[in-house]
């Protein structure tokens, strides 16, 4: 296997830089998804390999790149397991499972030989199985941190120390606008952090016209007609609230619904009128091959606000409402918020506050703005992770639009 780091010329080929990502295995698909979408960025000008636990990677993964999964955080703890409804796959004490993962993980660096590491909010891995491979690994270093932290990633990040993430880490890449993270305050960053911080803007991928129509014609709509799609993301915080939505589809009969309920949805669908679905004006599903582009098609998106929807969205134009009741980890308010003086987003906190928000949406009181087309954020998180990577490892690395 080639050396890290090949020369280029002596008659030589240089081997493409290899970046190994390793998302947060969270309880949605949320950092998993964001780091596909800049390996996908950066597939043509360096070998991404994505290490995860997660069952629905396959389903996000880019082409061109790869991924391993490994036993997932939830079928090897039984306190993730219990959370889904599961048992674990296999019985091993916590800190076998821990070490389990460790001796993969080490396994996975050493084989792929990666010139750069990518992981997502917690420094060491939710168990420190991290901790090992990052320290032996030549590689560079990079962690991708969000505009806005849950308490408990805030606390990981405290108990390992900014000390020490200065100390493992090359680069903390704050996928955000500056105006809209509050990274540096949750974390109470000194210059020392400051100084290798990174505010790349928002990582997402344009949707053009075509992919907009294209979607709104697949889905049966004529000119004129009104499509709210109502997106859980996994589906793992939104079980409770899917009778909400669904009283929603009854309240406004002359508009069509999507409710996409996520691949973690564990809930059971309630029965409806036939016509609801018999007629398609409305749909149900848990998974929706091309929702990137729907969220960024629709009149108006309706969901519990994480990263990757609100962004879709937003590259489309269309006006949010976010509903914000079950938010254990209080991050998803605090970014809505954040968000709405450059963006149209209505932050509910009720059914009648859902209601409230979708009649302003549909009564024309909020204008469709694209937030490429406004320039009003920092959209470029693709592009500029691509112009670190590039600095860091020395690649001649495109625009990400034209990948």
């Amino acid at each position: 296997m080639a050396e890290r780091g090949t020369p280029r010329g002596n008659g030589m080929r240089a081997r493409k830089p290899r970046i190994l990502f390793l998302p947060m295995e969270g309880r949605g698909l949320g950092h998993l998804s964001r780091s596909c979408k800049l390996a996908r960025s950066l597939q043509s000008t360096a070998s991404c390999l994505i290490g995860t636990g997660v069952r629905y990677a396959g389903n996000l993964v880019p082409e061109q790149c790869e991924y391993v999964r490994i036993p997932g955080l939830d079928g090897l703890f039984e306190s993730r397991a219990t959370e889904r409804g599961k048992v674990p796959f296999v019985d091993l004490t916590p800190e076998q499972s821990v070490d389990f993962r460790r001796q993969l993980l080490c396994t996975l660096e050493r084989m792929f030989r990666p010139d750069l590491i990518v992981t997502d909010i917690l420094p060491a891995g939710d168990y420190s199985e991290l901790a090992d491979m990052l320290a032996r690994s030549h590689a560079k270093k990079f962690i991708l941190l969000r505009s806005i932290l849950g308490i408990e990633s805030i606390g990981a990040i405290r108990r390992f120390s900014l000390e020490a993430l200065t100390q493992f880490y090359d680069a903390l890449v704050i996928a955000s606008d500056p105006r809209t993270a509050q990274v540096d305050e949750d974390l109470q960053f000194t210059d020392r952090e400051r100084s290798q911080s990174h505010y790349i803007g928002y990582v997402s991928t344009p949707v053009s016209q075509k992919e907009i129509e294209g979607a709104r014609y697949r889905r049966g709509l004529k000119p004129g007609d009104s499509w709210i799609v109502c997106s859980a993301g996994s589906g793992f915080y939104n079980t409770r609230n899917f009778d909400d939505w669904m009283s929603l589809t009854k309240d406004f009969t002359g508009v069509h619904f999507d409710l996409v309920l996520g691949p973690s949805y564990m809930g059971n669908i309630p029965s409806g009128t036939p016509s609801i679905f018999f007629e398609g004006r409305v749909r149900v599903t848990t998974e929706q091959p091309d929702l990137r582009i729907a969220h960024a098609a629709a009149d108006v998106v309706l969901s519990h606000g994480g990263y990757n929807t609100l962004t879709e969205t937003m590259e489309g134009g269309a006006p949010l409402v976010v509903d914000v009741r079950h938010d254990p980890l209080l991050e998803r308010r605090r970014h809505a918020l954040q968000l709405q003086p450059y963006y149209p987003i209505f932050v509910a906190q009720s059914p009648s506050e859902l209601k409230l928000g979708l009649n302003e949406a549909l009564n024309g009181r909020v204008n469709r703005r694209p937030v490429r087309a406004t320039k009003s954020l920092k959209f470029d998180g693709c592009d500029e992770f691509g112009q670190l990577v590039s600095e860091h490892l020395g690649l001649c690395v495109p625009n990400a639009a034209t990948n």
